[in-house]
């Protein structure tokens, strides 16, 4: 029988008496660990389903924008923010980008934390590029 782990903190699940069931017809199980895991779990869905069509819109905009700017060679002093957005977007909805298999390896927790960590990287950098 194959271990089951905490979809929110990645630890191993004993019993499966926490179960949310996602997707839009409730097709997949979500095991969590304890009382705490299900309601940030359950909270962490809800957050993330609410902003996930604005926010797609938006790194299309902005990936949108940099093939413009990259494409047609624009040399300006701000072109690279539209990588900072996608940084920012990056950093406020880490599920657009990463897909189940991370969050069924390391849980939620550590997905996000890894995944915000590399917005910030962007970040940097696209503000570091356009300061120089």
């Amino acid at each position: 029988m194959e271990q089951r782990i905490c979809m929110y903190c990645g630890r191993p699940v004993e019993k499966t008496k926490y179960v949310l069931r996602a997707g839009k017809n409730g097709e997949y199980d979500i095991c969590c660990c304890g009382t705490k895991c299900y309601q940030d779990m359950k909270r962490y869905i809800e957050h993330t389903s609410k902003k996930k069509y604005a926010l797609y819109l938006a790194a299309a905009v902005l990936i949108l924008m940099n093939l413009v700017i990259l494409g047609l060679k624009l040399q300006f002093r701000l072109m690279y923010l539209p990588m900072t957005g996608l940084g920012a977007v990056f950093m406020i909805c880490p599920s657009l980008y990463v897909t189940s298999w991370f969050f069924e390896r390391y849980g939620v927790k550590k997905t996000t934390k890894g995944v915000r960590t590399a917005g910030a990287l962007i970040i940097l950098a696209g503000l570091w590029f356009t300061i120089l």
